[in-house]
């Protein structure tokens, strides 16, 4: 589509003039994880919404960022219809989930897709092909900044500890 190819245009303009300003990024989080990602690995290694770029099939989705060196899959989960982690099928996520299905807010059905359903695929799917994948919850970018200055962007070493950032 034509959006596709004016976001594709756009980054390919950030790159050859390393001006951010041009960015056609949605949110100041997602400027500030792509400024920190293309500060330690370069631009010719970061992909915004991966899935507009060369499509990967072992992740069929539109992917926030990419990591081309280190194989890495980056999602920032950090909006409301995210449900603020993964739903786990445990009693009280089950609750939630009955209450979200009786609230008439718009809100609410965007909750059910996404956490409840998109997101649990994307994870099965990051499991069942192994993929090195990282998912940030915090909209303070706290879990990200963990990663990146705490473990050095060493994804073993992070995931063992925070087994909420991937899919375990």
């Amino acid at each position: 589509s034509s959006k596709i190819s004016y976001v594709r245009e756009l980054i390919l303009l950030v790159k050859k003039t390393g001006d951010f300003s041009k960015a056609p990024i949605k949110s100041s989080f997602e400027l500030t994880v792509f400024k920190k990602l293309v500060e330690k690995y370069g631009f010719d290694d970061v992909f915004y919404e991966y899935g507009f770029h060369p499509y990967d099939e072992r992740y069929p989705y539109n992917c926030d960022f990419y990591v081309k060196s280190l194989d890495l899959f980056i999602e920032l989960n950090l909006y409301p219809s995210h449900g603020g982690g993964w739903y786990m099928d445990t009693h009280d996520d089950k609750l939630r989930l009955e209450h979200l299905k009786s609230s008439p807010k718009k809100m609410s059905k965007e909750t059910i897709v996404t956490w409840a359903k998109r997101d649990i695929e994307k994870r099965k799917l990051a499991k069942k092909n192994n993929l090195n994948y990282l998912v940030f919850w915090n909209n303070d970018l706290s879990d990200f900044f963990i990663w990146y200055d705490d473990y050095n962007c060493n994804y073993s070493k992070f995931v063992k500890e925070f087994k909420q950032n991937t899919y375990y």
